[in-house]
């Protein structure tokens, strides 16, 4: 399967809301049997190392919120404390242990914009190359509703490949009484009826269908998911609160567009303010990794 999780990497800016962060990834790695990698960064210039005295410390109060955080059963692979630039030294770890993904916190704080996200989660959403995952609760496993919103693009139908193996993944097992819902949503604009009576938007359900139907063929997901389609007019940001609400997701899972200009000026509105602002766990999917799989995939074929 191309995007099987094997590797998760998390970091910890040892705040003490980053222990739900810690537990999610170790949730996350036990229920798909993945490497669990932990780490933290002690920050400078770049120009100048940390000194031992600082590291040292950070390596004590990680292990401490690692044994406080953690469940008995649960094992980290490797526990790393390293100094530079949070964002850089992250990906590079990442790449490093074969990351399939990043888990962070928000790191809320003051911002210019509505739309960006605290220093280090905006950073990596703008430039890693796996998908991260920023948790502003404690995520509920196994997965029981998702939301994948699409705007029917090659990033969307990346993600939501992604978005529908990981929660088939995650899901309740087979034979459980609770069915893990997928809910797919398509925001369009409002537009006046051109005659009465007829159906609103009847090409963008059939459109978003197709859409589904593709994704499940290629991932062979959907005997084992529920989903549900829907198109609804209106803001697409607001449209997925509130539905991430109103469904209880557990996770809304977003595509990004890439790493040209405006990509690193701002990963996209929607995804950037559904990620600063939702209250449940987001999943941001980069083009890179599901372009690279599936081009690995297709030469394994050959």
């Amino acid at each position: 399967m191309p995007f099987r999780i094997t590797s998760i990497l998390v970091a910890s800016d040892l705040s003490p809301g980053a222990s739900h962060v810690l537990r999610s990834a170790a949730a996350l790695a036990e229920l798909a049997e993945a490497e669990l990698h932990v780490a933290h960064v002690v920050e400078s210039n770049g120009l100048l190392e940390p000194d031992f005295a600082s590291v040292e410390v950070a390596n004590i109060a990680l292990r401490e919120q690692l044994d406080a955080a953690l469940p008995a059963s649960a094992r980290a692979t490797s526990v790393r404390v390293e100094g530079g630039r949070p964002h850089r030294v992250i990906l590079d770890l990442a790449d490093e242990v074969r990351a399939d993904l990043i888990v962070v916190g928000p790191h809320r704080g003051a911002t210019p914009a509505p739309q960006v996200l605290g220093t280090t989660a905006d950073r990596l959403a703008r430039t890693s190359e796996v998908p991260l995952l920023i948790i502003h609760g404690p995520i509920s496993l196994p997965l029981r509703s998702v939301l994948i919103p699409t705007d029917l693009s090659d990033a969307a139908e990346g993600a939501l490949d992604v978005g529908l193996i990981w929660t088939a993944a995650l899901r309740h097992p087979r034979g459980s009484d609770t069915q893990t819902v997928v809910h797919m949503l398509l925001a369009v604009p409002p537009v006046p009826d051109e005659r009465a009576g007829e159906p609103r938007h009847t090409a963008s359900a059939r459109e978003l269908h197709r859409h589904v139907e593709e994704a499940c063929e290629r991932t062979g997901c959907g005997p084992s998911l529920k989903i549900e389609e829907e198109v609804a007019e209106g803001d697409a940001t607001e449209l997925i609160l509130k539905r991430a609400k109103e469904r209880a997701a557990d996770l809304v899972v977003l595509g990004t567009h890439g790493h040209g200009a405006l990509a690193r000026a701002l990963i996209g509105s929607v995804s950037s303010a559904v990620a600063r602002r939702a209250e449940c766990p987001v999943l941001l999917v980069p083009p890179r990794y599901w372009q690279e799989r599936r081009e690995r995939e297709e030469r394994l074929r050959r």
